[in-house]
């Protein structure tokens, strides 16, 4: 693994990435209602999915620090 410093920064969690771009869908999808219906489902579609990936992700993670936490608690 490479612990060199990052020269662009922080590195994002990748759950902070996928609930900003769950947001950003949502707010696509009201905004080509305004143009284009098709256009608007097409968009919600895929901000429907996003927030399945993030919600399974957040338990995923919460699930693992479950697991840590048990871990602990038994040594």
């Amino acid at each position: 693994m490479d612990n060199r410093p990052n020269p662009m920064g922080r590195k994002r969690p990748i759950l902070e990435t996928v609930k900003t771009m769950t947001i950003i869908f949502f707010a696509l999808s009201a905004i080509a209602a305004l143009y284009d219906f098709a256009l608007a489902v097409r968009v919600l579609i895929m901000a429907i999915v996003m927030l399945v990936i993030y919600t399974i992700m957040l338990f995923s993670k919460k699930h693992k620090l479950d697991d840590r936490e048990k871990e602990t608690e038994e040594s």
